[in-house]
């Protein structure tokens, strides 16, 4: 299935509002499935570091493996709790 990106900029209300794209992708692995035609361009650049799409996927295919190892399974929801900084 091939998904079209749309044209049309709406702005989010909730959280931190920014502008964005409508329709658009939602989820992560459906950003990489839209990048995978791409796999030879530079994805990721830090300073002279450069990697392609190609190097990015195998690296994320390598940290998910060994997550997996470690136990870590799919789940159907996430909750994340920031980090607290403290000064003094």
């Amino acid at each position: 299935m091939t998904f079209e990106w749309g044209t049309g900029i709406t702005r989010r209300t909730q959280g931190v509002p920014f502008l964005m794209y409508e329709p658009r992708r939602t989820h992560v692995a459906e950003l990489l499935l839209d990048a995978a035609p791409f796999a030879a361009r530079t994805h990721l650049v830090q300073g002279e570091r450069r990697l392609s799409f190609t190097e990015s996927f195998e690296r994320i295919e390598a940290v998910a493996g060994l997550l997996y190892a470690r136990g870590l399974r799919r789940v159907t929801g996430c909750c994340c709790r920031p980090r607290t900084v403290r000064s003094g």
